[in-house]
């Protein structure tokens, strides 16, 4: 039997449990936030997204109203 290997995700900032998130397969945003259990009442208009891939660092800014519209933003 193997073991799945997720994806180590670290969630900062004004969700109610920040902290490192193991995911395995696909998650939206939505779903990474909610993992960290939600966002919190001081929670600002935008999240910032920071990817490494092969290019280097990535970055993002998301806004949350945007999300609300398109909530199946995969990261």
């Amino acid at each position: 039997m193997s073991a799945v290997r997720g994806q180590r995700v670290t969630v900062t900032g004004a969700v109610r449990n920040p902290g490192v998130l193991e995911l395995t397969g696909p998650k939206t945003l939505i779903d990474v936030l909610s993992m960290a259990g939600g966002i919190g009442d001081k929670a600002g208009s935008q999240v910032h997204l920071y990817r490494q891939g092969p290019d280097g660092r990535q970055s993002y800014v998301i806004d949350l109203q945007a999300l609300a519209r398109n909530p199946g933003l995969v990261i």
